[in-house]
């Protein structure tokens, strides 16, 4: 399986391709109708609560997102093939649609506090894999 991902790069992206450079492969920036035709020939997109995913929810692709200061329950693209991992505020704060510290926040926990174990499992969870 190959992995595409899209600029700008995570330093996580960065070393996996420096681990498997035949594996991975980084894209140039995309127009949206290119970005959304690639999408609908992969087999799953990854992706946070941003642009590229609700772009991919406009195709037949199945999704999986992580969310931290917005629902997913709300967010989420709809139906059974996208799926995703809601942060857990360490704040106690509640929200329907997007924390009240979502620009304010010092920490980012709901998201940075997320393990890759936990994102893994989730993931794995996905359609896709079973």
């Amino acid at each position: 399986m190959k992995l595409l991902f899209l600029k700008p790069l995570t330093l996580v992206a960065l070393k996996l391709k420096e681990q498997t450079p035949e594996r991975i492969r980084i894209l140039p920036r995309l127009s949206l109708p290119v970005l959304q035709a690639v999408m609908n020939r992969v087999r799953l997109v990854i992706a946070m609560d941003s642009l590229p995913l609700h772009l991919a929810g406009t195709t037949s692709t199945p999704t999986f997102s992580v969310f931290g200061a917005s629902s997913m329950q709300k967010y989420k693209p709809l139906g059974g093939i996208h799926h995703g991992l809601q942060g857990e505020c360490p704040y106690n704060v509640s929200f329907e649609k997007r924390c009240a510290r979502l620009r304010s926040c010092k920490t980012g926990a709901c998201i940075r506090s997320l393990t890759g174990k936990q994102v893994m499992d989730a993931l794995t969870r996905h359609s896709v894999f079973s």
